[in-house]
């Protein structure tokens, strides 16, 4: 989108990131729904949900090989972040928050179900009994600090890309900053761009770029503390995907993802959507 910059781009990536598992709701449902009755949004682990990341990281990967350092934060991690946004939100938010939510959607005629069931995760000792996928998978060889090495090595490679993000952001921030207290301190007439005064682009710019280094942040240390050789919910399974997107949009941005090879990644996607 020309009239839109990368900021807010990625802003909005997060946010569908955060609604994606919330506004779940089939066709079904929609058609069978009566005037006056609740709909239930529910979500449940789907490959659509695979192919939505692909999609996001499709995206991407063409947005960094059209962008001119061919470095851009990685749209998967904006993605990812948004989940991770929403998993805090579930764990650390109050009662008495949480419930003038609830009884806002419950006016529009609308009902969260199943939140407690997606979005639990093994934390405290609770829920390492029955393991996880590298527990299954190397459990046989009867070694315990083979276990935690692996899922050591394994969020280390998920965070990496992520991590770099954070450090892009933060660098933009001083970037901006410093640009902003230049501009502050010119005299003279204010600069304008695309008719509108730089002072209120830059701050504008500065706001969202703080905004995208605190949830990635935020996102690197809720998955840091991720338990992965215990039982987790669909939805950190699900942010778990989002985090090896990363990886597959790094690879295909440096191949410039465009023309035929894009548009066949678009058609396979949408007609399994």
């Amino acid at each position: 989108v020309p009239a839109m910059r990368s900021e807010l781009l990625h802003l909005l990536v997060m946010m569908a990131g955060a609604l994606h598992t919330l506004l779940s709701v089939s066709k079904s449902q929609l058609i069978e729904k009566a005037s006056e009755s609740m709909l239930q949004l529910q979500w449940t682990w789907s490959p659509h949900d695979v192919l939505a990341v692909a999609n996001v990281l499709v995206l991407g990967a063409t947005f960094s090989a059209a962008a001119g350092a061919g470095n851009e934060p990685t749209f998967c991690a904006s993605f990812a972040a948004g989940v991770a946004l929403r998993l805090s939100f579930y764990e650390f938010l109050p009662a008495a928050l949480s419930s003038p939510i609830t009884n806002a959607l419950r006016s529009q005629q609308l009902e969260l179900v199943g939140i407690d069931q997606v979005a639990v995760r093994a934390r405290g000792g609770i829920g390492g009994c029955s393991g996880g996928p590298l527990r299954a998978s190397l459990g046989w060889l009867e070694l315990p600090w083979l276990t935690a090495a692996a899922a050591l090595a394994v969020k280390t490679a998920l965070l990496c890309l992520p991590l770099l993000a954070c450090t892009q952001w933060a660098l933009r921030c001083v970037g901006l900053a410093q640009r902003l207290g230049r501009e502050s301190s010119r005299e003279g007439r204010p600069l304008k761009v695309r008719g509108e005064l730089l002072l209120k682009v830059l701050r504008r710019r500065l706001i969202l770029s703080a905004m995208m280094c605190s949830c990635t942040l935020l996102l690197v240390l809720f998955y840091s503390m991720f338990d992965l050789n215990s039982s987790n919910g669909a939805l950190g399974n699900f942010l778990t995907v989002s985090l090896a997107g990363c990886l597959f949009e790094s690879l295909l941005s440096t191949y410039e993802v465009r023309g035929r090879l894009r548009q066949f990644f678009f058609f396979i996607m949408f007609m399994f959507l």
